[in-house]
């Protein structure tokens, strides 16, 4: 009985150290949100969009078009469509830093 009693302490305490090694990991991930939300406001680059809501380069919808298909399909890039927002004109998520 005491090997039990000694394996669900041990798994007790394995658990609280999981929670707080993911409480300090999330606390972390917020802490590098709010880094490039300050880099991004301080060096206030945004996107350009047209009145229909598509993202333009050099004043051209297409050209745009052609970057985003060669970081997704050439190279891979994870873009989130969402994340392109014209409401949201700030450079601040991963896919608008493409």
């Amino acid at each position: 009985m005491t090997i039990f009693n000694q394996l669900s302490k041990l798994m007790v305490v394995m658990g609280i150290l999981f929670v707080l090694g993911a409480g300090f990991a999330l606390y972390k991930i917020q802490d590098g949100y709010d880094s490039l939300q300050a880099f991004s406001a301080a060096q206030n680059v945004v996107l350009k969009y047209n009145e229909q809501g598509k993202l333009l380069d050099r004043g051209k919808p297409e050209v745009a078009q052609k970057i985003l298909r060669l970081f997704t399909e050439d190279w891979g890039y994870p873009v989130v469509e969402s994340e392109l927002d014209p409401n949201d004109l700030l450079v601040n998520t991963a896919s608008e830093y493409m």
